[in-house]
């Protein structure tokens, strides 16, 4: 196995019966599913949080002894410079809420009765099951069964601020999949102390070996072959659970499909956590987790989750984790972390400025995390 992110650990887990070794180039486990504290509050360095919805997170946690808690209900969504809050958890509150007007409400219903209808028998994670979509553009699709209203006020902004990616140059079959996961009823969900604990208590139960990075993975005689600096291994099978770049950097006479699947685009990923010294109130950013800003308003930022409301045990302290757009994070890839946080104060104070007093005048009290690669884009036709 190469690669001890999630993936990686997960199918190293599951393969347990079988003598599997995971070979990690980092010094830490983890890879886009890790956690670290920042200033006493767990900051999550890549997903943001799970959902019940989910199929095999929620086993994984079990069999691992791990409890998944829930985080506040409210998610709010910033367009036209208002921001307005719903309950991930009660569709209707799309309406209630404001985000969604009324006159909306026939058009949505019809259009999620036809999306829960095909989804009966189909993941919600696995975009094979959603081929037949693939060569609508997502916007066109979302449009067509759901309405303009939704696809600009809900869809939008998920998929800015979820995936850092736009309606117009998606593949339907991720919408599809986004609009059959909301159509079940569920609880967002954290793991007290941090998500990075699930791969930490995997990477406790299976064989990694840290800082062996790999340089080659060919196949010879039969046989699949791994080199690192120092090692050459030979095995019967080789998974590669690395991020399409990497993997395509590593893998020696690749498939045509496998080099096409290598080949995938990523957005990008620029994540940086603000540390407070009081805990936001409940009018602050509408007393949501997660807040998901449309891919027109006019800032650097995609997204901001706030940690007092995953995990109440901070006492009077508090984290905002800012996460630019994908624009903004190719932008500012390459820049200082001080001019990233300074980007990231700006903007923040920007969205609401009764944060202002808050947020840290010093910027070695923040952390900077990129992502060259956050997450897999869906082309279509891809």
């Amino acid at each position: 196995m190469i690669g001890a992110g999630i993936t990686g650990l997960t199918a190293a887990w599951a393969l347990r019966a079988h003598d599997v070794t995971v070979l990690e180039a980092d010094s830490v486990v983890g890879g886009r599913m890790r956690s670290e504290p920042v200033e006493g509050c767990p900051m999550e360095l890549g997903a943001q949080f799970l959902s019940s919805h989910y199929t095999v997170v929620p086993r994984l946690a079990e069999e691992l002894g791990l409890v998944l808690a829930p985080v506040a209900s409210g998610t709010a969504v910033r367009q036209d410079g208002v921001t307005r809050r719903f309950a991930a958890d009660h569709l209707w509150s799309q309406f209630t809420g404001g985000l969604l007007p009324w006159s909306a409400a026939p058009r949505a219903a019809a259009g999620l009765v036809r999306v829960a209808v095909s989804s009966a028998k189909r993941s919600t994670s696995d975009l094979t099951d959603w081929r037949e979509e693939d060569l609508r553009t997502a916007d066109e699709w979302s449009r067509a069964v759901l309405g303009r209203d939704v696809t600009d006020r809900v869809l939008a902004p998920t998929m800015n601020g979820l995936y850092f990616q736009e309606l117009a140059d998606s593949s339907a079959a991720l919408p599809a999949a986004v609009a059959a996961f909301g159509t079940r009823t569920g609880a967002t969900l954290t793991i007290p102390g941090g998500l990075g604990r699930l791969t930490e208590a995997l990477a406790q139960r299976v064989d990694v070996r840290l800082e062996a990075p790999v340089v080659s993975v060919y196949r010879e005689s039969g046989r699949c072959i791994v080199t690192t600096h120092d090692t050459r291994l030979v095995a019967d099978r080789v998974l590669v659970a690395l991020p399409g770049a990497a993997a395509g950097a590593v893998v020696v006479g690749a498939s045509e499909e496998e080099s096409r699947l290598m080949s995938t685009p990523y957005s990008h990923g620029l994540l940086v956590a603000l540390p407070l010294d009081r805990a936001l109130q409940k009018h602050q950013l509408s007393n949501a987790y997660g807040m998901l800003v449309h891919p027109r308003e006019p800032t650097l930022i995609a997204a901001v989750a706030v940690a007092s409301r995953a995990h109440t045990d901070l006492g009077d302290r508090d984290l905002l984790t800012v996460m630019f757009c994908d624009p903004a994070a190719r932008r500012l890839a390459a820049s200082s972390d001080a001019l990233v946080t300074a980007k990231a104060v700006d903007a923040l104070a920007h969205l609401d400025p009764a944060l202002i007093p808050l947020l840290p005048s010093d910027a070695e009290r923040a952390r900077v995390v990129r992502h060259a690669q956050a997450m897999p884009t869906c082309p279509p036709g891809h």
